[in-house]
Formats: structure tokens, C-alpha cells, sequence
């Protein structure tokens, strides 16, 4: 899923191939001879994807590629959460899954850069030729299968191609560039060895430039919420977290005053358009919810008024499943995200910087959308976080009897 999505990618799969590659997962599960174990509060997610099942009624229609797509993706992040959840860690080594998340952070520094310098970039892909001419010539099917490198959008009064690559909106781009970045901190600014620290801090600078290209302010937020988090702990990690923070800050002042980026920052910060076509489109989803609040409406829905905005119930998760699944399912999805970040505030090193990266994906909820991959990156980090206070029973006894 994570060193292989760049080849997904470029072949029109990287937006659909996390449900095929969770079967492998769903496999072991099933023929594994001991119970398949959960933690406490996975009961709240159980009942929150029987919800999405049951809004279904609400759709207009017969069920749309949409719905099923989103639905696939709920289910496949849970599979990679109780497989996680539920494989030794002498099977699945901590370390290995933080390399591969790390890395993730990588592939999207190097997908950022591939829009900066290519912002008209596109890619006809192998899936996009495959499909059925009815099922190509959605929309959505489209948006899906053929890669951009940036969307470019001239709100600022003249074009900028603001970095997807290899992810479909460039919000996406910004959202897992801030849920893997704890990752990175881990595996290369708190490395043993000083070569890959120092290759770490000029990795971290190098990425700045496409981060403040993207003007994702959720992103700048995410960010600035993860460091001052870690800049809270005590020791080396609060020590480098603080290090971090200045050195992100002292390079990104320097580029905001001494390049061309100032003027683009700077218009990012006086334009209030996108603040307030986010403001009415919330107003009315929460207004259209209010007429179905129990179940929602499956999916989100073209909103019929005088002005042009996006559907309602896009521009946030929180959003997404208020609009779709109504109240009782944001309660759901809220509650269990919440237990998943109780469950990880005290462990060992890993299992803090799993706490950092749910603590993210709560202030994205408001607005980024997070299928699939962000989504699918959350329960990653929560199921292995957990697992770090809470190993397998098999672990226990392997590590009493080697005591």
C-alpha cells in the first residue's frame, strides 16, 4: 500500500487500490486460527460503518460508484487496523511500519515537487483505457483514474499550480504531508545515525517550498499543532520538536522574505474568497442535515440555490459524514477517532507519535476530506500506537519467557 502507491499511481489505481490490497489482510484474519482481537471502543466504528450501510437508503437513485467507493474504503481501513492490531510484532516489526510511513512522507515531498515544477502535468493512464467508455466518461471515474500534478487555480489573480501529485486534490497532498511527517521526525530526525539526521533536517527544509506553494492552511495548521505538541514532552523529544519547529519556521521566513514565495503567501492571506464560500457551504450542509438528521443522505448532493459552491457535504470529513450518515453517524466517527487518541496518550516513543498524528486528523476533520488515504494513514497510526501498550497475547508470553 505505502511503497508500492507510486506505481499505483502512475498506472490510474492509486485512488482504488486500498481495498484490493486489504484482501490480502482480510485473508489472514479469517484463516488465522486464534480469536481476532479489538481494542476498547472499536465497537463505536462497528456501528458507524453498519450506519453508512444503512444511509444507503437515502441515495436517489441505485447505489452510485461513489457510495460503493467510499464504502470500500471504510471497510478496507478497517482491515488494515485489526490486521495491524492483531499481527506480532515479531511478525510486523514497529520499526517497519514507521520506514514505510516515513517513506509515504517522502513520496509526497517528491509528488509535491513534480507539481511545482510540472503544474500542467497529467498522466493517461493503463486503468483510465480499461474501463468501460460508459463508466470513463464520469466524472468521477475520470478524477479517479487520470493523475494531475497540480491544480492550477488563479484565485490569487494569476495562475499557480498548486501540488496533487500523486494524490487527487491538492488538499489531499497537504493532509498526509502532515499525518506522516511524525513518522519522519521518528525514523530520520531521531535516528542513531548523524548522516540521516542531517539528510532529515535538508529534507525538511527542501519540503517547506511546495507545503507553502500548496496554500493549504489546514496543512500550516496541522503542522504547527504537531510540533507544538511534541514540543511539550519532556527530554529529547520535546528538545527536537522544539528544534524542528524553529528550523521549520527560520527557513520558511526566509524563503517568505527573500523569494518569490512572499508575494504568493501574502495573497493567499488577504484573498477571504475561499473563507467564505467554506462558510456558506457548511452553513447550508448543516441546514439540509437538520432535515434528515438521524441517517443523512448517503452521499453528497448538488447544492439547488443561487450560488455556485461545491456539494454539500464535501470540504471536510466531519462534513462528509454530517451530510451523509446525519448526527448520530459524526457522533459515531468523532467517538471513535476520540477513543483512538485516549488510547495512545501514554506508551513508549512510537506510540506518542501515533498520539500526534491522530491529534492532526482531528483538526483536519474540519476541512479535508480523508478517503482513501488519509483515512487508511489514521487507523494505521491508531492500531499501531495501541499495539504498542497492548501486544498480542502471543508476545506476552514469548517475552516472560525470555525473561
Amino acid at each position: 500500500m505505502l511503497a508500492g502507491y507510486p506505481f499505483f499511481w502512475v498506472i490510474g489505481m492509486g485512488a482504488l487500490i486500498w481495498p484490493l490490497l486489504a484482501l490480502p489482510m482480510a485473508g489472514r484474519l479469517i484463516m488465522q486460527r486464534r480469536t481476532v482481537r479489538v481494542p476498547r471502543g472499536f465497537g463505536l466504528w462497528v456501528l458507524f460503518l453498519v450506519w453508512v450501510a444503512l444511509s444507503l437508503i437515502q441515495l436517489q437513485g441505485s447505489a452510485p460508484f461513489p457510495f460503493i467507493w467510499r464504502l470500500a474504503n471504510y471497510v478496507s481501513a478497517t482491515t488494515v487496523f485489526v490486521y495491524i492490531y492483531n499481527t506480532p510484532r515479531n511478525r510486523l516489526p514497529s520499526q517497519r511500519v514507521v520506514a514505510l510511513l516515513a517513506g509515504f512522507w517522502l513520496i509526497t515531498v517528491a509528488g509535491g515537487w513534480l507539481g511545482v515544477v510540472q503544474p500542467y502535468g497529467q498522466l493517461t493512464t493503463i486503468t483510465e483505457k480499461l474501463l468501460p467508455e460508459n463508466i470513463r466518461n464520469l466524472e468521477f471515474a475520470h478524477l479517479l483514474t487520470h493523475p494531475i500534478f497540480a491544480q492550477v487555480q488563479d484565485f490569487l489573480g494569476y495562475p499557480l499550480g498548486r501540488p496533487t501529485a500523486p494524490f487527487l486534490y491538492t488538499n489531499d497532498w497537504g493532509g498526509v504531508y502532515a499525518l506522516t511527517i511524525p513518522f519522519f521526525i521518528l525514523g530520520w530526525l531521531q535516528s542513531t545515525k548523524r548522516s540521516r539526521r542531517t539528510w532529515a533536517l535538508l529534507l525538511l527544509a527542501v519540503s517547506i517550498i511546495p507545503a507553502l506553494l500548496s496554500l493549504n492552511r489546514g496543512l500550516w495548521l496541522s503542522l504547527l499543532v504537531a510540533l507544538l505538541f511534541g514540543a511539550t514532552r519532556p527530554g529529547d523529544v520535546g528538545r527536537l520538536a522544539r528544534r524542528s519547529l524553529v528550523a521549520i519556521v527560520l527557513v520558511g521566513v526566509a524563503l517568505i522574505a527573500f523569494t518569490p514565495l512572499k508575494g504568493v503567501v501574502e495573497g493567499r492571506a488577504e484573498n477571504q474568497h475561499s473563507n467564505e464560500g467554506r462558510t456558506f457551504l457548511y452553513e447550508q450542509t448543516i441546514k439540509e442535515t437538520l432535515k434528515s438528521p438521524i441517517i443523512g443522505y448517503g452521499g453528497p448532493r448538488p447544492y439547488n440555490g443561487p450560488r455556485l459552491i461545491p456539494d454539500l457535504g464535501t470540504q471536510g470529513q466531519l462534513w462528509l459524514v454530517l451530510y451523509s450518515q446525519g448526527f448520530v453517524g459524526l457522533v459515531l466517527f468523532v467517538g471513535f477517532l476520540w477513543k483512538m487518541l485516549r488510547a495512545t496518550r501514554e506508551g513508549p516513543l512510537v506510540t506518542f507519535w501515533c498520539h500526534v498524528t491522530i491529534t492532526i486528523a482531528l483538526v483536519q476533520l474540519f476541512v479535508y476530506d480523508m478517503i482513501p488515504v488519509q483515512l487508511h494513514l489514521i487507523l494505521i497510526a491508531a492500531a499501531l500506537g495501541i499495539r504498542e501498550t497492548d501486544p498480542p497475547p502471543e508476545i506476552l508470553v514469548e517475552e516472560q519467557l525470555a525473561a
